[in-house]
């Protein structure tokens, strides 16, 4: 049977869709990093914007591209769709191993940067390196366990938009609420603001229970 597809068919398990598409924006960990090498800080905005710009394009792209090709029955991984003797995505596969592989260590560093100043590490890494590689090789080593043992990277993808993405995209507004000057905002952005907060709060919940029930009950089916 063709597969099944509509532009304007919504569901609760549309929910699990809005928690993949945090994901694209969580590399902003990065921002602090990024900002810093910039040969003219001024120029942020325009890189800014020009990043998450292209990202956005080539993500949309790629997921339209999927789910029309394959509609209702497209897995969480679309490469898992196509037959394993496929050629084409064969080296699709591995044009894939070799984006996971090249853009790990910039989620990893944000990672392992914010394990050192949680546990207080820091400093002995600085002084130290041993505790340095054993940190960074323990931690790298959990994260490859952890893919290897769960096989739905779908869900992966989803519950980490839906948990993590969420809170690190909206809790910064809290946080600017917090630190910015007295009187600095106005009564639009302050509103704006913890509208945000609240709306990224709500994402977090739902979309968590949502991800969970799809994944192991057929509640949504």
């Amino acid at each position: 049977a063709p597969p099944i597809w509509s532009t304007t068919g919504l569901s609760l398990g549309t929910c699990v869709l809005f928690n993949m598409l945090s994901t694209a924006y969580m590399a902003h960990t990065n921002a602090v990093r990024a900002y810093r090498e910039l040969a003219n800080p001024k120029d942020a905005p325009f890189v800014a914007t020009c990043a998450f710009g292209l990202s956005a394009i080539l993500y949309g792209t790629v997921m339209l591209a999927g789910y029309l090709t394959f509609g209702s029955i497209a897995k969480g991984l679309v490469l898992a769709n196509f037959h394993p003797n496929d050629i084409w995505a064969f080296l699709t596969k591995v044009a894939t191993l070799i984006s996971i592989i090249s853009s790990h260590p910039l989620l990893f560093t944000s990672l392992r940067d914010s394990f050192l100043s949680l546990s207080g590490l820091r400093d002995k890494t600085i002084s130290s390196f041993s505790t340095f590689a054993t940190v960074s090789i323990s931690l790298l080593a959990l994260t490859i366990a952890l893919s290897a043992l769960v096989p739905d990277a779908g869900f992966i993808v989803a519950i980490n938009g839906a948990s993590v993405g969420a809170m690190l995209i909206f809790l910064p507004c809290l946080i600017y609420l917090k630190v910015a000057p007295l009187n600095s905002l106005s009564k639009f952005e302050s509103t704006l603001l913890k509208a945000l907060f609240a709306f990224g709060s709500f994402v977090a919940v739902f979309g968590t229970v949502i991800t969970c029930l799809e994944a192991f009950t057929d509640l949504l089916a």
